[in-house]
């Protein structure tokens, strides 16, 4: 079983695999790209998936991937402007501190002075400027030309109009300002800030916050962002934006967010001179069936209402079909098959449709008073129906124990779903605006949980920015590194540095990571709904129901254990009874039966006499007094006259007294409170278990996500392909898994306190025989029994002494101190092995069906080793691949990296040419190739794709395949 602890690397290494994870992970295509590029079929695919938004390839090409991809009409961007792309927020914040002459931490900044390291490794790898290290360069386009092609960018190089922009751009003029004092003219910090920065600024003004708010939120937020230009100014505080949030959502249909100032009291000059230009640049998209409400593939905040109504469904049970003075077999056989029926249609109509559809509407954050309160018809249901013949007698409310729990909870949750309702109800009145701004106490924040969004609103964006800051932390530090030990590059620190190790996961770990929200803010892991919903359902299964039946077992175990041993006790006495018969009329019957054992062998066809008697016996005259034609060859006297039936019966019988003595040992010991104490005990052991059971999924996801993430489980290099057949096609078995933590904990719990129990009762047994069978021991002298449990024992003791010293004696590691008793040693023991390694296949057969059969709670977590259980494309155990592909579809949406580049791609559909122009983003690919000089081997993978035209057509029909994280239904 993998353990949820392990060392995670941290350092450039695990950097580079995370970013190639992400691109693992936005790839559509059947077969993941070798060279991690990003294609305009897998930007359609997610944004299609995650937003609702149709668009064509071509149009994410023109619109999209013009500007955030150098080169002309290409279909693709590659890691490099990936990592361009998502460096985009802290390059702004670095630039601002460094016009401010603020420092920046650690935790926010990758480095003060990362700008001048980038330029001053920027001279060092341009030898053709000829230049010290401390030494200015001169903004012009030759010197840009220069870097460019000393980085090997000899198509950018060539381009005359693009070298000119780029100029243009760090030296902070228009195109009409020919003044030498337009800007800077030399290629410093500040200039160089401005070059990565000044075609992007609008990502910190422009605030969307897509990436933490209710789904049906988004597209509304997206409907308005691409169908009118807004201007958004920059907001100081929380309470400012929470109250912007509020107003947008009250009323949908303003497009227009007022004016404001930004942050020190400036105008934002940047939005007021674009805005005419806005209008022109927008680009108008389609919208697709999204059905946010049930959603839980990219959940962002629904709650897991709709789920969690699925444990009323023990109230559905369908009343008896035929009635109880008619019990006839084709009756029995109507009621199993129209009792499938009415589950399944009751299920599938009521539990998916009222339930999970209309009891889920009111899941989103944003929903609006009006759907709240639809969804709370499937949930009046339960008030009523335990009370009424809708589906079950109406006598069974006040019937069984169990029956009496089941509708009662049934009737308890729906009871919490509708104060939760009215709850969300309440503050989407006027009222909320005035709590939200009060929400500080840890009280009142969960009030206002599933309403104020800003709880883990900045979620992703924190956990983005986290992660490329260290991205950049890494990266500066090897740079660093190659100065101050004199490498030729930084490339070569890189491969020759080792990433230093933390140890994460486990219970301990994520339950304080959850409490003090690292795991959100610094990691960016969230978990789906799905889950969310599935493992409260197994904690109402394991305290409730299981929970239930323990006390109902340790209630009634006295009764049920009398009424085992009564029925032992007659099942004995009846068998002792049958014997007795048998001995009194049945074998004097069969003695006086003869049979002429001659005459039923087949006779000797020369002298017409049976062979077995002619060549045995010579007094024919004796032949008639055997009595079996099949002992007759082992008699040795002809004068014997017996019943061999009568004998075999006997011997039969014999053997049957025999049994039922020993089983009136086993029986007569036994005690009504032994049983009641092992099904107790067992009940007991298997509750805890199961909760325990219960508390590592949680744990369990973010153990392989962060694996997927660090590259400890493989998706890109060397199991590219398995990646790709194994969690990448066939997404719609993640619907198993709901159901498969139900009944797997259900089975689970039995299975577990069957053997607990079993165990419990064997070793009270023992403790109640074991001390008669000494007294008999001691009196008549030990059975037979005992003499080889004494051997066995004895003989392991010595088994276990020899193997050890001879072991220590002969060996060092894999060599042999004495070759020749060594191999004398290997002989004896390979016989004797021969005969007594059974006892240990049989005893290896029996650990492994205890060990699965108690595994069979943890899907999570694959019981059969690599390879193993599988025949073709048919696998034995296929729950744990089904596990990690629901949390890798959920990281395909919500990965902190995805997010930042679904928001820089609603930002190219909104402003289109005025975000992330041709210059801006090769700026940023001399930054990335220069201080990430390891990416370059994928840009060079791509570009010779490209070049030879061996990109697979298919990406373009990506939606056949179906073998994507994202929706191909559109």
């Amino acid at each position: 079983m993998t353990s949820l602890k392990f060392e995670r690397p941290i350092g450039a290494r695990a950097d580079l695999a995370e970013l190639k994870y992400v691109s693992a992970l936005h790839q559509t295509s059947k077969d993941l790209r070798p060279d991690g590029s990003i294609s305009q079929s897998d930007i359609s695919a997610l944004l299609t998936s995650k937003f609702g938004i149709a668009i064509s390839d071509e149009e994410v090409k023109h619109v999209i991937l013009k500007g955030l991809s150098v080169c002309d009409d290409a279909s693709y961007f590659d890691l490099c402007e990936v990592a361009a792309a998502l460096i985009i927020p802290e390059l702004i914040k670095a630039a601002k501190c460094s016009d401010d002459g603020d420092g920046a931490s650690a935790d926010d900044l990758a480095q003060d002075n990362m700008f001048g390291i980038v330029l001053e490794s920027i001279a060092r790898t341009s030898t053709s400027l000829q230049l010290d290290y401390n030494e200015d360069v001169i903004l012009n386009a030759e010197n840009v030309k220069q870097i460019l092609l000393a980085l090997g960018e000899d198509k950018i190089a060539k381009n005359d109009d693009l070298i000119h922009e780029m100029t243009r751009q760090a030296v902070g003029r228009d195109d009409d300002d020919d003044d030498d004092d337009g800007g800077s003219k030399i290629l410093n910090a500040s200039a160089f800030a401005r070059a990565l920065t000044s075609d992007v600024q609008t990502y910190q003004n422009e605030d969307i916050s897509l990436s933490d708010i209710g789904r049906q939120e988004k597209q509304n937020t997206i409907s308005r962002l691409l169908h009118r230009p807004t201007q958004v100014s920059a907001i100081d505080n929380e309470s400012e934006a929470i109250e912007e949030e509020e107003e947008e959502e009250e009323d949908v249909s303003d497009v227009d967010v007022e004016d404001g100032e930004a942050k020190g009291g400036k105008e934002d000059t940047t939005s007021v001179n674009k805005d005419s230009l806005r209008e022109k640049n927008a680009y108008q998209t389609k919208r697709v069936f999204a059905a946010p409400s049930i959603d839980y593939t990219n959940d962002g905040q629904a709650l897991p209402s709709g789920f969690f109504g699925m444990q009323d469904f023990p109230s559905l049970v369908p009343s008896e079909v035929c009635p109880s003075n008619d019990r006839t077999v084709g009756c029995d056989v109507a009621e199993v098959v129209l009792s499938w029926i009415d589950s399944v249609l009751t299920i599938l109509l009521v539990g998916g449709i009222c339930i999970m559809c209309i009891g889920s509407l009111g899941n989103r954050v944003g929903a609006s008073r009006i759907t709240v309160s639809i969804s709370l018809l499937p949930v009046l249901y339960f008030f009523i129906k335990p009370f009424t013949p809708i589906g079950t007698e109406p006598g069974d409310f006040s019937g069984e124990y169990h029956r009496q729990f089941a509708l009662g909870l049934s009737m308890a949750i729906a009871v919490v779903i509708v104060l939760e309702r009215m709850r969300q109800i309440l503050f989407l009145s006027d009222m909320s605006k005035r709590l939200l701004g009060h929400c500080s106490s840890r009280f009142t924040q969960l009030c206002c949980f599933g309403i104020r969004k800003t709880v883990i609103r900045h979620s992703a964006e924190s956990a983005s920015s986290y992660k490329v800051n260290r991205m950049l932390n890494n990266a500066v530090g090897i740079t660093i590194s190659a100065k101050s030990s004199q490498r030729q590059s930084a490339l070569a620190a890189f491969y020759e540095s080792n990433d230093e190790l933390e140890k994460v996961g486990g219970h301990i770990w994520v339950w304080n990571r959850i409490k003090n929200r690292e795991l959100y803010l610094n990691e960016g892991i969230r978990f789906s709904a799905r889950l969310l919903a599935a493992n409260i359902m197994q904690y109402f299964i394991i305290v409730c129901y299981e929970g239930n039946t323990v006390i109902i077992l340790v209630r009634s175990a006295q009764s049920v254990a009398t009424k085992v041993i009564d029925n032992l006790q007659d099942l004995h006495a009846s068998a002792s009874v049958a014997i007795a018969t048998l001995f009194r009329s049945v074998l004097p019957t069969i003695d006086s039966l003869r049979i002429d054992a001659c005459e039923a062998l087949a006779v000797n066809p020369d002298t017409d006499i049976p062979e077995v008697c002619y060549s045995n016996y010579t007094l024919l005259n004796d032949l008639h007094s055997q009595s079996d034609a099949f002992v007759t060859l082992v008699f040795t006297s002809l004068s014997q006259k017996m019943s061999p039936v009568k004998n075999f019966l006997k011997s039969a019988i014999d053997a049957g007294a025999d049994t039922i003595a020993d089983a009136a040992v086993v029986v007569d010991p036994l005690q009504p409170w032994m049983i009641q104490m092992a099904m107790g005990v067992g009940g007991l052991v298997a509750f805890f278990a199961s909760i325990f059971l219960a508390t590592l999924y949680l744990p369990s996801v973010v153990s392989t996500t962060l694996r997927f993430r660090c590259g400890a489980l493989p998706s890109f290099d060397s199991d590219s392909n398995r990646f790709s057949n194994l969690y990448r096609s066939k997404l719609h078995h993640i619907t198993f898994l709901t159901g498969a933590l139900f009944w797997g904990t259900v089975l689970y719990v039995a299975g577990l306190a069957f053997v607990i129990a079993f165990i419990i009762l064997a070793l009270i047994w023992m403790a109640k025989v074991l001390p008669v069978v000494f007294n008999s021991a001691a009196a008549n002298g030990p059975p037979p029994i005992w003499g080889a449990i004494i051997g066995s024992v004895v003989a392991f003791i010595a088994q276990f002494a020899l193997f050890n010293i001879c072991t220590c004696a002969m060996y060092d590691a894999f060599y042999r101190r004495h070759p020749g008793w060594t191999n004398v040693h290997h002989i004896i023991w390979e016989a004797a092995w021969i005969a007594l390694s059974v006892l240990f296949v049989a005893v290896r057969v029996v650990k492994l069906t205890i060990v699965a059969a108690l595994q069979i709670g943890r899907i999570d977590v694959p019981f059969l080793a690599e390879g193993v259980g599988g025949i073709g494309g048919f696998r034995l155990d296929r729950f744990p691949s089904i596990f990690r592909q629901d949390i890798l579809a959920h990281e395909a949406h919500n990965h902190p990296w995805i997010q930042r580049l679904s928001r820089i791609y609603l930002l190219k559909i909104r402003q289109g040419n005025n975000f992330a122009s041709d210059a801006g983003t090769a700026w940023r690919l001399i930054f990335v190739l220069t201080l990430f000089p390891w990416l370059r081997q994928y840009r060079v993978k791509a570009r010779n794709v490209a070049n030879v035209g061996e990109r697979m057509p298919k990406e373009t029909h990506h939606k056949l395949n179906c073998s994507a994280f994202y929706d191909c239904f559109d």
